[in-house]
């Protein structure tokens, strides 16, 4: 069969997955919280390679062998700053999960039990439920979960060594060496940032906002819409050149994300 035809299904699910979770990291940033996430990343497998994982299981090429055996042709990896946001983003999760949004069906905890190869995640699986054909489907989108330092140290290993067999032993302890020195430097840093996190939220607490009449004025808010469209330029240049010359082509893709941001009204001012 042509993969092409059901790709629309997926679309729909990727679409939808982003949108929460863009909602979820601007509702973060807009109260000037603490933010958890460092940076969300989304993919959409091609067609092409949904057709070699099945084929390389030993699975018939069909549209039901798809929805059987691949849980993640969706995916969503949100990058956290340190260990104790991952407990956040479970929670935010299974929250949504409470309200109907979806359905988390399966759970894996690579951090407690890392992979041979030292990878180290949060797996969730969830089912999402889309408008399909004029009636609702359920497509399945895998979320990865997991700090800056696994993230690191993850994104070498698949880079370097997933599904390569031939890459050397020294490599293979050196991605490992980096795996292990993550995770202490996770422990680490979890157990100073917790401290120094409670005595920045008391002291934003206790702050007196200050607000100053020129950031109330048309001038300012037309300026910052200057600057939201300069951005918005920028990104989609970035990611029109991302998804036209890297996604589409089969070669090796040089970036690993894109992040962009806008300061805050009251970091300006402090600046």
């Amino acid at each position: 069969m042509n993969i092409d035809k059901i790709m629309y299904k997926y679309e729909l699910a990727y679409k939808k997955i982003k949108s929460i979770f863009d909602f979820i990291y601007n509702e973060y940033s807009e109260k000037n919280d603490v933010n958890p996430i460092e940076h969300i990343k989304y993919r959409i497998k091609k067609s092409s390679s949904i057709e070699e994982k099945l084929i390389r299981r030993g699975y018939p090429v069909t549209e039901e062998s798809v929805d059987k055996y691949l849980s993640d042709i969706v995916g969503v990896r949100v990058v956290c700053s340190f260990l104790s946001d991952l407990e956040v983003i479970k929670n935010v999760i299974r929250e949504l999960e409470e309200k109907n949004v979806f359905k988390i069906i399966k759970e894996k905890d690579y951090i407690s039990n890392p992979k041979e190869s030292g990878y180290s995640s949060y797996h969730m699986i969830v089912s999402v439920p889309i408008n399909y054909n004029n009636e609702i489907s359920y497509v399945n989108v895998e979320i990865q979960i997991r700090t800056i330092a696994m993230d690191m140290s993850a994104s070498l290993e698949h880079k370097v060594c997933y599904k390569k067999q031939d890459y050397s032993k020294m490599l293979q302890k050196m991605i490992k060496d980096a795996t292990e020195f993550c995770g202490m430097l996770d422990k680490n840093l979890d157990n100073i940032v917790s401290l120094e996190k409670n005595s920045e939220i008391n002291n934003r607490d206790n702050a007196l906002k200050v607000v100053y009449p020129f950031m109330q004025g048309s001038e300012f808010r037309l300026n910052r819409l200057k600057y939201e469209s300069g951005l918005k330029f920028v990104r989609d240049e970035f990611l029109e050149l991302y998804n036209r010359k890297y996604i589409s082509e089969d070669g090796v893709n040089p970036i690993e994300h894109i992040k962009s941001r806008i300061k805050h009204d009251d970091e300006i001012v402090r600046k």
